[in-house]
């Protein structure tokens, strides 16, 4: 039996880089994630983000780069939960891993929250002495308010049986 060698699209069928960057935008685009590049550095400046990524936190693109320059200036008003994803990059780092995992709230335009689950990766690549990571934005808003919900449920349950 012959063994095939393990097929890498890029070298074998010569497609070129920035049509499997596309692919790789279209498919976490379909499965309804927000993406983005950034320096992980005092302020966290954000080098580039997919079209969910604005959408899911009601911005167009253009508006969003018009008003932040980094993500402290967009979590002003909300920066505990900045540092949650600041804090889980820099542990990371100083654990020489190679990504981390944080959930956290991000506040939208409206003024609401939606939960993410943050997915970071370091690229490798550094721009002015500061690590780069690539991170992927999950919504998970829906879980944490059924967790929250069965947390609730289990309380009065607790309180209703208390002492039966």
């Amino acid at each position: 039996m012959k063994h095939q060698k393990n097929l890498n699209m890029e070298e074998n069928w010569n497609i070129p880089e920035a049509c499997t960057t596309e692919l790789s935008n279209s498919l976490i685009e379909t499965i309804g994630c927000s993406a983005g590049k950034y320096i992980c550095e005092s302020t966290l400046s954000l080098l580039w983000a997919n079209s969910h990524f604005y959408k899911s936190i009601g911005f167009a693109k253009e508006e969003f780069h018009s008003l932040f320059r980094t993500l402290t200036q967009y979590f002003t008003n909300h920066l505990q939960e900045l540092d949650k994803l600041k804090d889980a990059a820099r542990t990371a780092m100083e654990l020489a891993q190679t990504s981390f995992t944080v959930d956290y709230r991000m506040p939208s335009k409206n003024g609401s929250f939606i939960w993410v689950r943050t997915r970071g990766t370091f690229t490798g690549e550094m721009i002015e002495g500061h690590p780069v990571f690539l991170a992927v934005h999950s919504d998970i808003t829906d879980l944490v308010l059924e967790k929250d919900r069965q947390r609730q449920y289990f309380e009065w349950i607790l309180e209703e049986y208390e002492g039966n």
